[in-house]
């Protein structure tokens, strides 16, 4: 195999050179887990490999939750497709949060408070309501001080 058809077989399989996907979660789902540390750089990286989708309708579909945006395989941005969290999860979440140890330690983040943090994040998203990153973090900055302090 050429170099030249290793290539031409990328980029089709990217969908950067075939006809595009219907949407952008197909986009994800397609890809797997797409870097997206630059958000509005890997929004239009999926726009790219959907057939003719804008910006606009790209966003549209994240915020309709289609695909997802957390740190699944590293303490990187990735989105990926809402069906598909559990399971890569339950694969890669381990893995994460070693990594993520030394952040926590220089955060101050001990197991309890993460566990404190963690149910103060479930309770704000039961029954299906929905919360940006810049509510969960305000209900965590205002149940702060009803939590203990480390010595």
């Amino acid at each position: 195999m050429t170099r030249q058809v290793v290539l031409q077989r990328r980029l089709e399989t990217q969908r950067l050179q075939r006809s595009g996907l219907p949407s952008a979660a197909d986009v994800v789902r397609l890809l797997g887990c797409v870097q997206s540390q630059e958000y509005a750089h890997a929004l239009w990286s999926l726009g790219m490999r959907t057939s003719g989708l804008t910006s606009v309708d790209v966003q549209a579909e994240f915020d309709r939750g289609h695909f997802l945006r957390t740190h699944i395989l590293r303490p990187t941005w990735h989105f990926v497709a809402a069906e598909d969290i559990r399971w890569i999860l339950e694969v890669t979440a381990s893995r994460v949060q070693k990594l993520n140890q030394t952040i926590y330690r220089q955060a101050g983040l001990d197991p309890a408070t993460l566990d404190r943090g963690l149910a103060l994040i479930v309770e704000e998203l039961k029954d299906g309501r929905y919360r940006t990153r810049t509510e969960l973090g305000q209900a965590l900055a205002d149940n702060a001080c009803a939590w203990p302090t480390s010595s």
